[in-house]
């Protein structure tokens, strides 16, 4: 039988092919024995969840060398996870390796190039998503203003460099190792991409850029999460953690709260309107500092800068699973700009 190359595998056959190699690199590099380890994330990385013999758990990332992220991006993850706990806000801790290095970059014989690898502490509890209710939505608001306060203060070490949210596609910025390719208006077929929407996703492009333009022309840039769904925050008791920092950004506050209220409108199922969500949101961050926007409607403009920015990520995905879902994405997201557009009053054939 032919063994499939690495590449052909789906997330999950790559995350059974890596399982012997991450099991060894936890004993050499970390000390750590496993009993047991299980694939928890479908996402470019390969995350396990480690459990250990006195019933300790852990998180262990292998960022793969397709991944936008090279080694020095992950160390600046770290430094403002490390910032972030001094802050006293609950975020995972990074255990340390042997060498006293947080980040462990290894490769492996028939797995193609440098892996760079992170063992987390485990965050107990459940997501946000699954205890969705109109208290923890408040406290959900309190974290996202406890996290701007602290990007806010924040003064970068040595070294620390993340790319900026200054384009609708930061991730596209080719100063950084392997930039997603931007393939959103000049290189869809037209069953994806049809006329009328691809005059509709360049209006919006073109008004969340000259927004954010503004910003960036007017203020100055801090860590933000930007990618601050319910997912990524988890409910213990009386305690509220944020998680997965891989997406960090320098930015706005007010950019951060666009992609955030792009989650809060859609991802997340129940019978409560929108605009109660999002009344329970603002009275938490309120709680702890001033909410952001300048004018009625601008959050809206950065939440459809961010649907752009899923577009072009499905779209462009080098996995084929991605790609095909960017059929219900692009076509979800027609629906939304056009609602953020008119929001912001600036729906697509409005004289300027």
């Amino acid at each position: 039988m032919q063994v499939r190359r690495f590449a052909e595998l789906t997330h999950v056959g790559k995350g059974r092919r890596l399982r012997p190699f991450a099991m060894d690199l936890l004993r050499t590099q970390f000390g750590v024995r496993a009993v047991a380890l299980h694939q928890v994330a479908e996402t470019i990385n390969i995350v396990y969840r480690v459990r250990i013999a006195d019933g300790r758990r852990f998180v262990l990332r292998l960022t793969p060398p397709t991944h936008f992220h090279d080694r020095q991006d992950v160390l600046s993850e770290l430094a403002w996870l490390r910032a972030l706990r001094d802050d006293e806000i609950g975020v995972p801790v990074a255990i340390p390796a042997g060498s006293g290095m947080d980040v462990v970059s290894a490769s492996w014989n028939g797995i193609p190039g440098t892996w760079h690898v992170v063992l987390f502490s485990w965050i107990r509890g459940a997501n946000l998503a699954a205890r969705w209710t109109a208290k923890n939505i408040e406290r959900y608001g309190q974290l996202a203003a406890r996290l701007h306060v602290a990007g806010g203060r924040f003064a970068p070490p040595k070294g620390f460099r993340v790319r900026t949210a200054a384009t609708v596609f930061p991730h596209c910025n080719p100063a950084f190792a392997r930039p997603e390719p931007l393939i959103l208006f000049d290189n869809l077929p037209t069953k994806l991409l049809p006329p009328a929407r691809r005059a509709l996703f360049r209006h919006a492009h073109d008004v969340a850029q000259a927004e954010i333009t503004q910003l960036f022309e007017n203020g100055i840039a801090q860590p933000i999460h930007n990618d601050l769904h319910p997912w990524n925050v988890m409910i213990s008791r009386e305690e509220i953690y944020a998680i997965d920092f891989e997406n960090l950004l320098l930015g706005f506050p007010i950019q951060d709260l666009g992609t955030t209220i792009n989650y809060l409108r859609d991802y997340v199922k129940d019978n409560v309107p929108f605009e109660e969500r999002l009344a329970s949101f603002r009275a938490g961050y309120e709680s702890v500092r001033p909410w952001p926007e300048a004018f009625p409607g601008q959050i809206r403009l950065l939440t459809a800068s961010h649907r752009l920015l899923l577009c072009n990520y499905y779209a462009a995905h080098h996995d084929p699973e991605f790609r095909a879902f960017a059929y219900d994405v692009f076509e979800i997201v027609e629906r939304r700009l056009q609602e953020d557009l008119a929001a912001a009053g600036k729906p697509l054939g409005k004289a300027r």
